[in-house]
């Protein structure tokens, strides 16, 4: 009896063991993951939260671990793989409500507003006091109206100069509007890393030319030294093409750490060394998506940014050129343009229309672009969304106007794209008119 009190409890004690590596397996799993997560490196984080499901039997963990991972595809745009994982976690009982909103957002952007509308109801009754609810719901209704009553614009994707991989961002190289420079993480000679939040190369410029036969050339990309190991992006050229404005974010070991918007002289053909404009905010704080207003002494900046003091997520703020190539501090916009998600990718019109894309205001999916318009003051204080083809359900962002006409570039990553982020044309056709009716002679009545 005694042994086999022994052999019992030796078993029992062996279990115990057992299970505590197994549970100290997990944590150190799930442990790595959290801090991917909160690092952005949302495609390593993705892959670390599969193994730390398979390492464990609790069912409220399994529950959990299932959520994080549909967060990490959302933030890296996998919307359809983030409702899949989603879906699974409401199944399998995640408690916070928070689920049911995320679920019905990424439903939003691919375009199923029917089944969106039945989970941000879900959400709104568990949560009533969340405006996120109510504000997605009524993003579903005003897309089905827009969808069936389009506005006049003709949208359609520039083949030649998109890719299987992100392009975005584009702008006009000369004010004759013949060379567009844009954003893309295509494949590059100057570095091979892998951007470790999306798991998609590093980004750099580019710049295609229109050609007498009206055709765009083959991209080319910008030697140093605007493109570096570095991310480059977002640039913005005056009307002369002689400064170029851009994103540029530092990298180390594959990862963001900053970015700063900088500005490049260009000398005959030759770009000149980048430097950092000189903005009045806290150090390592990001900024980037610059659009400059260029007069003879007056330059204004507009640029987004998640630094403190503004309404949520990344909003836009203003600053002034100063003396010694210095700037003013950063103002931001205000409540009429930025919102609790994200403003970004301003675009300032020749007339002081301002564009720029946003996932805080009502909108057809996840980043709509708006028009605001200035008050005699020169207050932003009507946005109007500009509604279906320019905007659609996925993210659309990133427009460009020519001075003259309803004409330009935009970037969406709809459906029908060739792969990611893709630019767009854009036209407002001109009205025509048809007449019925009979010609008469105005003094013998008889029919011409």
């Amino acid at each position: 009896m005694r042994y086999f009190i022994k052999i019992f409890c030796f078993s029992l004690f062996i279990s115990f063991i057992s299970e505590s590596v197994y549970a100290q397996n997990t944590n150190r799993k799930l442990i790595k993951a959290d801090m991917s997560f909160d690092n952005e490196e949302y495609y390593i984080a993705a892959e670390l939260y599969k193994k730390a499901y398979k390492k464990t039997k609790n069912r409220a963990l399994k529950a959990e671990i299932i959520f994080k991972q549909a967060e990490c595809y959302r933030k890296s745009l996998n919307y359809k793989r983030a409702e899949s994982y989603y879906k699974r976690a409401i199944k399998a009982k995640y408690p916070d409500v928070i689920v049911y909103l995320h679920y019905a957002d990424v439903l939003r952007i691919q375009g199923d507003y029917d089944e969106a509308i039945k989970q941000y109801k879900i959400f709104i009754k568990l949560n009533p006091t969340d405006v996120r609810g109510e504000m997605g719901l009524r993003s579903c209704e005003f897309a089905r109206q827009w969808l069936s009553s389009p506005t006049r614009y003709k949208v359609v994707l520039m083949p030649l100069v998109n890719s299987r991989f992100d392009d975005y961002s584009p702008s006009y190289g000369t004010s004759d509007y013949n060379q567009l420079y844009f954003t893309s993480s295509r494949e590059s000679l100057v570095h091979t890393d892998i951007d470790e939040r999306t798991g998609e190369n590093f980004t750099d410029i580019y710049v295609t030319k229109l050609g007498k036969k009206q055709k765009w050339s083959a991209p080319v990309p910008l030697p140093e030294p605007i493109n570096t190991s570095s991310h480059e992006a977002t640039s913005f050229l005056n009307d002369r093409g002689t400064s170029m404005y851009f994103t540029k974010c530092e990298v180390e070991k594959n990862k963001i750490t900053y970015c700063t918007i900088n500005v490049s002289t260009r000398k005959g053909k030759l770009w000149g060394d980048p430097n950092p404009l000189q903005i009045k905010v806290d150090s390592n704080v990001t900024i980037g998506h610059p659009t400059v207003q260029e007069n003879k002494d007056d330059f204004l900046l507009i640029f987004s940014s998640d630094m403190a003091g503004g309404y949520g997520g990344k909003d836009l703020w203003m600053s002034k050129k100063e003396k010694r190539n210095g700037w003013s501090k950063p103002i931001n916009m205000g409540p009429a343009i930025n919102t609790p998600g994200d403003e970004v990718f301003p675009f300032l019109h020749s007339d002081g229309d301002l564009y720029f894309a946003s996932s805080g205001h009502v909108g057809m999916g996840g980043l709509d672009i708006f028009k605001a318009v200035a008050d005699e003051n020169g207050t932003y204080t009507s946005v109007t969304n500009m509604k279906y083809p320019i905007n659609s359900s996925s993210d659309d962002f990133g427009i460009i106007i020519e001075k003259s006409g309803e004409r330009g570039y935009l970037t969406s990553n709809r459906n029908g794209g060739k792969g990611g982020d893709d630019i767009y044309q854009f036209e407002l056709p001109p009205l025509e008119f048809k007449l019925n009716g009979i010609l008469t002679d105005s003094k013998t009545g008889s029919i011409l």
